[in-house]
């Protein structure tokens, strides 16, 4: 057998997100899938085998510089975000020492266990991001723009030259994510209007509707996250409260349609959320909001209305966990009337979908001929044969990630 050539025969796999074929060969030739052979008969011994084979798993939202956090902020109902955003803010004065680096490279490994093939990145500190361009794993870098306070223009066109780098070197693509509407201010919003006008292509994301207290904050400037800009003296991002959801701020501020992701959306506003259709999207995390214990994401209403709904892990400050493989099953706990085509699909073709991986031209996501031969390789101890087999294989605990692949590497 060509060494360049690999086949992985699968007892089951996930074919081009709508499939599940039984006894097939997947066949990978420098790195990306030229066949899908139907039956194993006859053909020479396989290089892999798998009870069930998934393409690989897109984090669509991570912060992997704050994994040297994990253990060390309050959780749950008993402490609130404002509380969450003291401690953060607190703890990043020091940094993270001598386990900043080692805390990543022990993330990284994790991502890998659980799946992870493609990782959407947002990030402050840019050294952060050479930990990705060094890993096998596929990478989209949205660097953050939270300002409040100095010169909007000079702070934004820094993070821009940055976006200018060539994308070769390690990164699918990059963009800008301003974090929240509460983190910019009148002349960032400005300089963001007018460098959006100005490049059509430029990425951006936003984590947005993440609490019920950032739509008090907008809707009628009062609530926790107000109290907590007050009392942290830090500047409002607006004169006056807008007095409407963080969303239709957005839109009137210009931003709302150059808008291709939402991170949380866990309080939609009145329009709902069509807008965020493919090729935009909606990342849930549900390890962040088991973190929180906050109230259940409106799944059923978001894909009613026609969101391309995607899964993220969140940080390690935030959730418990960066496997893409335990948010798979956080998720199907929660939601029952998900079909187990519906969960991998929302970590794989979905997020593929998306602007943030689709502009990069790269074809993630889909077991077909022709996509990068990204794939995750399962072992299971009972038998996958339609829909329901795949759902309980996803959530069943004695279920492993046995082997890993990005372009037809094996990185697990």
């Amino acid at each position: 057998m060509n060494p360049a050539r690999r086949v992985i025969h699968a007892k089951a796999a996930w074919i081009d997100g709508e499939e599940l074929a039984r006894d097939i060969a997947v066949v990978i030739e420098s790195g990306v899938i030229t066949d899908l052979i139907r039956t194993s008969d006859h053909l020479d011994s396989p290089t892999e085998s798998c009870d069930l084979l998934l393409p690989g798993f897109i984090n669509a939202h991570c912060h992997l510089e704050y994994s040297w956090l994990k253990g060390r902020m309050p959780r749950g109902d008993n402490h609130s975000f404002p509380q969450w955003l003291e401690a953060i803010n607190s703890l990043k004065v020091d940094g993270g020492g001598e386990d900043y680096f080692p805390a990543m490279d022990r993330a990284l490994e994790e991502m890998i266990i659980g799946g992870t093939t493609c990782v959407v990145n947002s990030y402050v500190d840019a050294e952060s991001m050479e930990k990705l361009r060094v890993t096998p794993l596929r990478a989209v870098a949205l660097e953050e723009v939270l300002h409040l306070r100095g010169d909007a223009e000079s702070a934004l066109s820094g993070a821009l030259g940055r976006s200018d780098e060539d994308t070769a070197e390690g990164l699918l693509a990059r963009g800008l994510n301003p974090h929240a509407p509460y983190t910019v201010n009148g002349p960032m919003r400005a300089a963001l209007r007018a460098v959006l006008a100005q490049r059509p292509n430029l990425l951006t994301a936003w984590h947005l509707a993440e609490t019920a207290g950032e739509v008090e904050m907008f809707e009628s400037g009062t609530g926790e996250l107000m109290e907590f800009f007050q009392r942290n003296h830090i500047p409002l991002p607006f004169d006056q409260a807008p007095r409407a959801h963080p969303a239709d701020f957005m839109n009137h501020e210009g931003l709302w349609d150059r808008c291709d992701a939402v991170f949380h959306w866990n309080h939609p506003g009145p329009e709902g959320s069509s807008h965020f259709a493919a090729p935009r999207a909606v990342v849930h995390c549900p390890g962040t909001h088991a973190f929180f214990d906050r109230p259940p994401f409106p799944m059923k209403e978001i894909l009613a209305d026609g969101a391309n709904v995607c899964l993220g892990t969140d940080s390690l400050a935030s959730s418990d966990s960066l496997s893409m493989l335990e948010m798979i099953r956080l998720t199907g706990e929660s939601f029952p009337f998900l079909t187990g085509g519906e969960l991998v699909n929302m970590v794989t073709r979905n997020p593929a979908r998306s602007r943030l991986i689709a502009s990069s031209g790269a074809k993630l996501g889909t077991i077909s001929v022709g996509a990068e031969a990204d794939l995750v390789l399962f072992s299971h101890p009972t038998e996958v044969f339609d829909e329901p087999t795949l759902r309980q294989a996803l959530l069943a605990r004695v279920s492993q990630v046995s082997s890993v692949f990005v372009a037809g590497d094996h990185i697990l």
